[in-house]
């Protein structure tokens, strides 16, 4: 199964990390956008997990399996994005990530790659 930490803070009195909104669609599904993935990468993730950190040593506060991913261009506006004029200098193709959460989501330690810099695990093959 193919999995995703990233880092995505939960602000101070939010429920969610940023970028994590509910989905109008039935059922515990949620949306994370911008996310700076190759597109044909972050399909590879659907049916996997994603796990969501405050940092690599905190235990995910919030994941679950992937249903969907999307395309997501910084400089359009969308229900889950806003239109920001500092963003003009970065690469414009994202993805937003559609997901279920899960208790399997919860709790879970970070794997992947783990050097100072990164915000992300890389999608990894988890056995």
């Amino acid at each position: 199964m193919k999995i995703l930490h990233l880092i995505n803070k939960t602000e101070a009195g939010e429920m969610l990390p940023k970028g994590v909104s509910k989905s109008k669609e039935d059922g515990n599904i949620y949306i994370s956008c911008c996310w700076d993935f190759k597109l044909e990468e972050a399909k590879t993730l659907i049916g996997g997990m994603i796990f969501f950190h405050d940092t690599k040593s905190d235990r995910s506060k919030l994941g679950g399996q992937v249903v969907d991913v999307q395309p997501v261009k910084l400089d359009e506006e969308t229900e889950f994005h806003k239109v920001d004029p500092d963003d003009k200098n970065r690469r414009q193709s994202r993805v937003m990530f559609k997901f279920e959460i899960t208790p399997e989501g919860r709790e879970q330690r970070w794997r992947g790659k783990d050097h100072a810099m990164s915000w992300t695990s890389g999608i990894i093959d988890l056995e």
